[in-house]
């Protein structure tokens, strides 16, 4: 059960019990994928982008010129122009009012250091 420090005013709160509706029975992970920009050397190589992002931004294709198509589904799919303040609107400010409102939280990244 969700315990906060005031629980039967946050309760209240929509947000809160929509969080808790959906925490309740399990944890509520989120898989976001954000794509980096093409490289200087793929862009020096004339590379063509492989990648099709589907209405919803929730699927992507990759189209692999040497194996074909391959689709994969997302919570979350951000295109290689999102910024780092739509990435923290997106990612980190929900997390941040979860946390706010007395909900363990976390963010796992993962992806090679200035690489987009």
């Amino acid at each position: 059960m969700l315990k906060t420090t005031n629980q039967n005013d946050e309760m209240d709160d929509p947000h809160v019990q929509r969080l808790f509706n959906e925490i309740k029975d399990g944890s509520r992970i989120r898989v976001i994928l954000r794509l980096r920009p093409m490289s200087k050397i793929e862009m020096s190589r004339r590379s063509r982008r492989c990648i099709e992002i589907h209405e919803g931004a929730r699927n992507f294709t990759v189209d692999s010129p040497l194996d074909g198509e391959f689709d994969f589904c997302y919570d979350q799919v951000l295109d290689s122009d999102t910024t780092q303040d739509a990435m923290f609107t997106e990612v980190g400010n929900p997390v941040v009012q979860n946390v706010l409102a007395g909900i363990n939280c976390s963010v796992i990244t993962y992806g090679a250091t200035m690489s987009g």
